[in-house]
């Protein structure tokens, strides 16, 4: 049974809730360009830049975003959305080659996920929640193309840094955010415009297969 707020008719603890929430996600985020832009200075990568832009738009999404007027508190969608987040940051740079296709899927994965965010705007969020639907932009194509930006980033990475450990992070990640789209569909469907949306847009995650 999935467990829902609807924040419309909700005491304002919950509207606190929310702000607090944008706040911390924003702090995180923050750090996460701080981190890369003296990792730029290191290493010097192109792929660098491309992630320091992507959380410095998060960083000002999630702040400006819309309140969410749903939103999923389930246990299971939430754990599903941090291992979807936090698996990724745990894959080891080994080094083992340097293929350039393997870098340049992890340039396109970030690309994608500038773009996907640039169309997803003030309705960004992590966990499960109604912001409004989104059916601009990537969302023209599939309906989750942060996640596919997500795992095509992962491939590029295993390709060059190959091991049994990164390939075993990136089954559980793919496992992690097929359950995400599963419960922000479950919710998204309680309104007819993402039933209209999802019946025009068919493709989840990869197009023609999934």
């Amino acid at each position: 049974m999935k467990s829902l707020i609807d924040i419309r008719s909700s005491t304002i603890t919950s509207r606190f809730f929310q702000l607090g929430s944008n706040i911390l996600l924003a702090l995180i985020f923050s750090l996460a360009v701080i981190y890369l832009s003296k990792q730029y200075f290191i290493k010097g990568q192109l792929s660098i830049i491309f992630n320091i832009v992507f959380y410095s738009l998060s960083v000002v999404y999630v702040l400006v975003r819309k309140p969410a007027t749903k939103v999923d508190l389930n246990l299971f969608s939430w754990l599903f959305t941090f291992g979807g987040i936090a698996l990724p940051m745990l894959m080891l740079p080994k080094g083992t080659h340097e293929f350039r296709i393997g870098y340049f899927l992890q340039i396109s994965g970030i690309a994608i996920s500038i773009t996907g965010l640039l169309s997803l705007n003030r309705s960004f969020g992590l966990v499960a929640a109604h912001r409004g639907i989104v059916s601009s932009g990537l969302y023209r194509f599939i309906r989750h193309p942060l996640y596919f930006s997500y795992e095509l980033s992962m491939v590029g990475f295993i390709i060059n840094n190959f091991s049994l450990y990164n390939i075993s992070l990136w089954l559980i990640n793919i496992c992690c955010q097929l359950q995400r789209i599963k419960y922000e569909e479950e919710l998204l469907n309680g309104d007819e415009a993402y039933r209209v949306y999802a019946a025009k847009t068919r493709w989840r995650l990869i197009p023609f297969v999934y």
